[in-house]
């Protein structure tokens, strides 16, 4: 081995190693350090820890690799016009951000990978913000829900039975229908359903068991006017998909059936949903597609746009294939194909609906929640009830003042608090045994709506079965004192 030790060497222009490696050794034969101005080539490879101190710039003309990541601990960070991020896979994140934002943020349809800004942060623009859905979550964006009492508050009727193909209205807008077999569903507003949010809900109950063929069927109903779902825009290009979710209860864990009808073409729509389990509330959302076929007729009709939830059925409405989503030509073997559950077989079967919202787009937003006396005057354009509040039998209710057409009959006038749906049409039922003439004459008993003479607002009442009483002269009607639980009801329902 050969030593040299000089305390400088100048001239050599290089040092070449017998073995590969050079060392570098101190005058006591540890290792030294070697101390170099440049270092100039065309590639150097360093291991161990590179340490900067102090240096003012590190310039690079290729690619600076970090294994582990960069970390700036003061000042700034300052990047060219153009940053590249590749397929970054974690979170990008920024105290404040300035300039402009371009491109597309985000393809992706998975809610756990959506953006968000912080609840606390505020979103500035002087363009305008598109969005594909927007899901408040606090307070409420006025008329969303084209449900009127989609939450049950409102029963004006009370408590009805379901009878033999015919509809019968419970909560205000809501009506039974059976058609077919021997079993009976009980309807009547419900409370302490458990949901904070909803004291009030519809039940169905079964009364009388049976079983369902052929094309019988139990189902619960709700229709709308023409003139209030023009915004579907169906029949057009640009017909729009709509969202129906609700909260639901039942003693049965099953697959039910919604049924969606429109008169106009004879269409049909469908979806299934499954009560995963019993006597458990739970939220459904059915959303369905928009159709480019038939439009809606803008008017008042019935039929326009009807939406079913059903209780049971039998196979001749049942054995086909549901629309899914789709609308079609009706087809009475698919319209509630796939529904399983069977509320009518025994006598301790039930149905709860409530929280119900039918609104534009393909996602359910929270329920919309309206003052009493708002939806009250919602339901009242279809339904108006005038009743007893208890009084004594020392204190009779009086309606309008009227007058006698004749000898025998008088007509008196029932002013309605917002403008019926229809002019003509309409039904009277009552609990009046007898109207006693306050000013003078006979009594009448026998009560029914004139068949001329309505207006939206107005519906005329004959009364007759009276006696004594003098032609054209006016007269103040009012309940026989014995009448404690009258009531008398005026309805434009649309079916």
């Amino acid at each position: 081995m050969t030593v040299i030790r000089p305390n400088s060497i100048s001239g050599i222009t290089s040092i070449t190693g017998q073995g590969g490696d050079i060392n570098v050794y101190r005058a006591d034969g540890t290792a030294g350090d070697l101390i170099i101005n440049n270092i100039t080539g065309a590639a150097a490879t360093f291991t161990g820890v590179l340490s900067y101190e102090d240096v003012t710039n590190v310039d690079s003309v290729g690619v600076i690799t970090a294994r582990a990541g960069i970390n700036v601990t003061g000042g700034d960070f300052n990047l060219g016009s153009t940053i590249k991020l590749g397929n970054a896979s974690g979170i990008i994140t920024a105290t404040t951000f300035t300039g402009n934002l371009t491109g597309t943020a985000s393809t992706s349809t998975n809610a756990a990978t959506a953006y968000s800004i912080d609840s606390a942060a505020s979103l500035n623009t002087s363009g305008i913000v598109t969005a594909k859905s927007f899901v408040p979550t606090t307070g409420q964006l006025s008329n969303r829900n084209l449900i009127i009492n989609g939450d049950q508050k409102i029963c004006q009727r009370g408590n009805q039975n379901a009878s033999t193909a015919q509809a019968n209205y419970v909560t205000d807008r809501f009506a039974i229908y059976e058609n077919g077999g021997t079993a009976y569903h009980g309807m009547h507003q419900d409370s302490g359903t458990d949901l904070p949010e909803f004291p009030k809900c519809l039940r169905a109950d079964c009364t009388t068991a049976s079983s369902y063929t052929g094309s019988h069927e139990a189902k619960i109903t709700y229709q709308f006017e023409g003139q209030d779902v023009q915004h579907f825009n169906y029949g057009t290009a640009s017909n729009q998909k709509v969202t129906l979710s609700f909260y639901v209860r039942s003693n049965q864990a099953a697959t039910f059936a919604i049924w969606f009808y429109r008169s106009t073409g004879n269409r049909q729509n469908g979806k299934t949903y499954t009560i995963n389990s019993a006597n458990t509330w739970e939220k459904k959302t059915v959303t369905i597609n928009g159709d480019a076929s038939n439009a809606i007729p803008n008017d008042s009709s019935g039929d326009r746009f009807t939406v079913q939830w059903i209780l049971y059925t039998g196979p001749s409405y049942s054995s086909g294939t549901n629309p899914d989503g789709t609308w079609e030509t009706r087809v009475d073997a698919n319209r509630y194909a796939g529904h399983t559950a069977t509320i009518g077989a025994n006598t301790n079967d039930y149905f709860d609906i409530t929280g119900v919202q039918l609104e534009v787009g393909d996602t359910a937003t929270p329920f919309e929640h309206r003052n009493t006396g708002e939806e009250l005057l919602r339901c009242q354009r279809y339904c108006m009830k005038w009743w007893n509040h208890g009084d004594s039998t020392n204190n009779h209710s009086r309606f309008p003042p009227g007058y006698y057409q004749n000898s025998t009959s008088g007509v008196f006038f029932l002013f309605h608090s917002v403008p019926m749906r229809k002019t003509d049409g309409r039904t009277l039922t009552h609990n009046i045994g007898v109207i006693e003439n306050m000013t003078g004459g006979g009594n009448g008993n026998n009560l029914a709506i004139m068949s001329d003479g309505c207006s939206n607002m107005i519906t005329p009442i004959i009364l007759s079965g009276m006696s004594g009483v003098s032609q054209h002269s006016i007269f103040v009607p009012r309940i026989g004192s014995a009448q404690t639980d009258w009531y008398l009801i005026v309805a434009s329902e649309i079916g």
